[in-house]
């Protein structure tokens, strides 16, 4: 490993304790459709993000009449105020000073559904994750009471008719093992004879060193797999192409440095320019035999502000990378938790290290 690699591979224990305020912690909600058809474009996570959004804003705002839409100025609660936390995170609303940009990400990712499915009809059952990072893990009652109240609001309705839901079940998930125990609804019953140790854990969540346990110390090459697309910009324009691995590991960094400037409670300097050099010198793989290569796929989102159908879209496959990558192999696995790319928070840009050849 040569001096550049060395220096990227920067996870001491003094890095992973400032990077401590990254815990993830994954929940998952069950709703069942009552009645009527919920009916969803092919990106769910927008319309989750939305009735998420206007939902916590309806239940729990204590000032609307000061606010603007899904903004939390100029009132004067919102340094204080959980739902803020959530809904908006610009800079002078969390009193964030050296803010990289005026928005810092927000505290959680949607996990949409990824069954294909556009309709679901009377007694199907809808399933979709969230995962909270670090404190905002505090606040998993306000989305419980958000999502509870989604009622017929979700879904883009078809001859002024909409699926009612009703939130069966919210289940904590162990991010590695998938375990779920059930923690608000009729199944919560079931964990009356698990100890509470075993759900105390599920619900503490993952800490970055357990991220990182397990590793190996070299890597050759890794195959990422986008399950979600991948959108990212740079010199003006939308990546269509497969990335350089230096491009997506810098937008990795620029999320993990935005959450922790939300999550934090000091400043972190980040190894920005050692670990680039060694992004740098990673190289983009396209294997013939690829059966799953990345490619551009055009999806739409309705917006409920412009009140019309929004054409977005990104790369969704296997992207493969070769080069000295054991050193940057702990931010790639934090990435899977993170998201990475646009629209993040709406799910975009979920992905797993699908294959690390060492």
């Amino acid at each position: 490993m040569d001096e550049r690699a060395a220096v990227a591979n920067s996870l001491t224990a003094e890095l992973l304790a400032a990077l401590a305020p990254l815990s993830v912690h994954r929940y998952r909600f069950g709703l069942r459709v009552v009645s009527g058809t919920l009916r969803l474009g092919e990106f769910k996570g927008s319309a989750l993000r939305g009735t998420l959004l206007r939902r916590l804003h309806s239940l729990y705002c204590v000032q609307p009449f000061v606010r603007r839409p899904l903004a939390c100025l100029p009132c004067q609660q919102a340094a204080r105020c959980p739902i803020a936390f959530l809904v908006d995170t610009s800079a002078d609303v969390l009193a964030v000073s050296g803010a990289r940009g005026d928005e810092l990400p927000r505290p959680y990712a949607i996990e949409p559904p990824l069954d294909g499915r556009l309709t679901y009809e009377a007694e199907a059952l809808f399933e979709f994750g969230v995962t909270l990072f670090g404190r905002a893990n505090l606040l998993l009652p306000y989305l419980v009471g958000a999502v509870n109240d989604f009622a017929d609001r979700l879904g883009m309705g078809h001859e002024g008719e909409r699926g009612l839901l009703v939130l069966e079940t919210v289940w904590a998930e162990q991010p590695l093992s998938r375990q779920r125990l059930a923690v608000w609804g009729a199944e919560s019953s079931a964990v009356a004879g698990v100890e509470r140790g075993q759900l105390a854990g599920l619900q503490a969540g993952m800490s970055v060193a357990a991220m990182m346990a397990g590793l190996p110390e070299r890597a050759e090459r890794v195959t990422l797999l986008f399950r979600t697309p991948l959108t990212l910009k740079a010199g003006g324009r939308v990546w269509r192409e497969p990335p350089p691995f230096a491009l997506l590991l810098q937008r990795l960094l620029e999320r993990v440095a935005g959450l922790l400037q939300v999550l934090g409670d000091r400043p972190l300097a980040l190894p920005f320019a050692d670990v680039l050099a060694a992004a740098a010198a990673v190289r983009l793989l396209t294997p013939a035999d690829d059966p799953l290569p990345a490619r551009w796929q055009d999806v739409e989102r309705y917006s409920s502000t412009h009140q019309q159908r929004l054409a977005i879209g990104g790369l969704i496959g296997h992207l493969h990378y070769a080069g000295e990558l054991g050193p940057l192999l702990p931010w790639l696995a934090l990435g899977q938790w993170l998201h990475v790319g646009k629209a993040a928070v709406q799910g975009n840009g979920s992905y797993r290290l699908a294959a690390v050849a060492l």
